[in-house]
């Protein structure tokens, strides 16, 4: 706790670390700890994986030039911060472009949020504001190599093409924050099917001015390249298109998996962050 207070995210992103720290809370409290509780917090890691990237961002847009605001206080000490900096306004949430959203190097990857909620919430809020704060170079993004197609190296029921008849939706987990933007909205979701873990996505556009576009799933093996599974949304469609759904292990290696939500034109994408779990 006292080292996400003083900036340092290990003991949120390190998956090793948090993974232990949850089993062995559960074996202290006597409650068993399932699968299906590990996918659920990698899913909530995810979403703090992607607050503290739109963060790290954020820092990055700021005009170096520009200096800190300072306003009247009293009462100051050395070291307290003024109410100045406590009360500058959040950043916006952060609409991410094309293949950019993909690949950002040294990005870390957080896959727990923790197993109680109280300190969660805490750990969550310092590790976002400690991000804002702190001054960070800005980083170049790398232009990734092109995916390849969908099924390459799966087999059997590793993905599953007619996703709308074997998973309902509104049953299904939905990560946070969506994915929508301008007059596309979509998500990404996982639900359970012969004891796996499935992701997959779904893309739609407002009715009352349609756009085309799509939406694809990504995903990795540790050792191989990056495959795109896509589903295109025509403009006259006024329903789901819905992309295939990805196993979170293919061929008993663990996957890490990505969802996109993409409109022709003006061309514009946005993507949740990585997911690893191998669950």
């Amino acid at each position: 706790m006292a080292a996400v207070l003083a900036g340092e995210l290990r003991p949120i992103t390190d998956p090793v670390l948090v993974v232990a720290t949850a089993r062995a809370a559960h074996l202290i409290a006597g409650v068993p700890f399932d699968e299906a509780e590990a996918d659920r917090l990698a899913v909530a890691s995810a979403h703090v994986s992607a607050l503290i990237d739109a963060a790290r961002q954020a820092d990055d847009r700021a005009p170096r030039a520009v200096p800190v605001p300072r306003f009247p206080s009293q009462d100051h000490s050395a070291d307290q911060p003024p109410s100045a900096e406590r009360a500058r306004p959040a950043a916006e949430p952060v609409i991410l472009d094309a293949y950019f959203t993909t690949r950002r190097p040294s990005r870390r990857r957080a896959r727990m949020a923790g197993i109680v909620g109280g300190l969660g919430a805490l750990v969550i809020a310092a590790a976002g504001t400690t991000l804002i704060l702190r001054d960070r170079e800005p980083q170049q993004a790398e232009q990734p190599a092109a995916d390849a197609e969908c099924g390459l190296g799966a087999t059997g029921i590793d993905i599953i093409e007619n996703t709308p008849q074997l998973f309902d939706d509104d049953e299904a987990t939905r990560l946070s924050p969506t994915l929508d933007f301008d007059q596309m909205n979509g998500s990404a979701r996982y639900a359970r099917h012969q004891d796996r873990t499935y992701y997959w996505g779904r893309a739609g556009s407002d009715d009352h001015d349609p756009r085309s576009g799509g939406a694809r799933v990504r995903w990795s093996t540790p050792e191989g390249p990056w495959r795109s599974c896509e589903t295109v949304l025509a403009q006259n469609e006024r329903g789901y298109a819905h992309t295939p759904a990805i196993a979170t292990t293919i061929g008993e290696k663990p996957v890490t998996v990505q969802v996109c939500l993409w409109r022709d034109d003006p061309r514009r994408e946005n993507c949740t962050a990585e997911i690893s779990n191998g669950r």
